[in-house]
This record gives C-alpha cells, structure tokens and sequence, in this order.
C-alpha cells in the first residue's frame, strides 16, 4: 500500500482537477476505500462546490435583477416625463381658453 501523504496527494490533486464537476466529487464520496478523514474532505469540497456555485448564481441574479430594476426605474422617469408634457400641454391649452374667454365677457360687458 502507498504512504497515506502521496494517496491523499494523488486524491487531492484528482479533487482539485475536477473541482468544478460535482459527479466526479459524487464519484469519491461513493468510493468504498475512502477512510472517514478523506470522505470528510470529499464532503467538503463537495460542500465548498455547492457553496461556490450558489454564490455564483446568486450573483449572476443580483446584477440581472439590478439591470431589471434600472429599466423599470427609467421606463418609470420616461412615463412621468411623458404625462408632464401631456399636462403642461393641456393646462397650456386650458389657460389660453380661459383668456380668450375672459376677453369675450369684458366685450359683452362694454356692449
């Protein structure tokens, strides 16, 4: 049997090489020939995987959803902008009617 330093070497380095494949990482924890340290550190890296992956995911989410968020904030700026001008317009309007309103019942009150 080989010293345990260059099993747990070569077992390492087979973790470390498929680090980002969870089935190899499943394939050493199923392995009968582990002893309980070295299933330990299947398990956690293992663990670190799963950890390392749902930070990346939440990650990517977080910057979709800021982007998502963003967009919603300017179509919300462009809809108000939109309804200001529709306002300004129709006061504008209102104003003009009002005048010209006004000047009709000071010509009929000097009649």
């Amino acid at each position: 049997s080989p010293p345990l330093s260059r099993t747990m070497h070569t077992r390492h380095r087979e973790a470390d090489k498929n680090q980002k494949s969870e089935s190899s990482i499943d394939s050493v924890l199923k392995q009968t020939t582990l002893r309980p340290d070295d299933k330990q550190t299947a398990s956690a890296l293992h663990s670190e995987l799963i950890k390392s992956t749902v930070e990346e995911m939440v990650g990517q989410m977080k910057d979709e959803l800021h982007e998502e968020i963003s967009g919603v904030h300017l179509e919300m700026l462009r809809q108000f902008h939109v309804q200001q001008e529709m306002f300004r317009s129709t006061v504008g309007a209102l104003t003009k009617q009002i005048m010209e309103l006004k000047a009709e019942v000071k010509a009929l009150r000097e009649f």
